[in-house]
């Protein structure tokens, strides 16, 4: 069960970033524009420097995960330790809903909706 809550979960993860890729370059192409339109041709030398910048903190990026000075990466202990933990949790959040469910199932089928309305409505707590 934990297999198919991790592929749902990645998969989840690709629906929250697709929009992004089609709204990254509408958004600096409307920058670039909007830059071009106020300064003209200066603009070529701000693009040149986002262009380089951006390179710059890709490649200081790819370095610090190489030498593990970045722990974020999926091999890193303190990943590990939290993916374990978010495991044990959905374990224990699938148990508890399966015996709801079967304990739904079972009241369903002894007929026992009315007493067990009754035993749990807010009318019989005093407050």
């Amino acid at each position: 069960m934990n297999h198919m809550l991790v592929d749902v979960e990645n998969m989840s993860k690709i629906y929250f970033h697709l929009p992004q890729l089609v709204q990254f370059p509408v958004i600096m192409l409307a920058g670039i524009y909007m830059i071009y339109t106020s300064v003209g041709l200066a603009f070529i030398g701000g693009v040149f420097s986002v262009i380089f910048i951006s390179s710059l903190v890709s490649i200081i990026t790819k370095v610090l995960f190489r030498y593990r000075i970045i722990f974020l990466s999926e091999k890193s202990i303190i990943f590990k330790r939290y993916q374990k933990s978010v495991m044990a949790a959905k374990d224990e959040r699938m148990k508890k809903t399966a015996e709801v469910l079967n304990g739904i199932k079972y009241i369903k089928m002894c007929g026992l909706e009315t007493k067990f309305i009754d035993s749990v409505s807010f009318k019989n707590f005093q407050f």
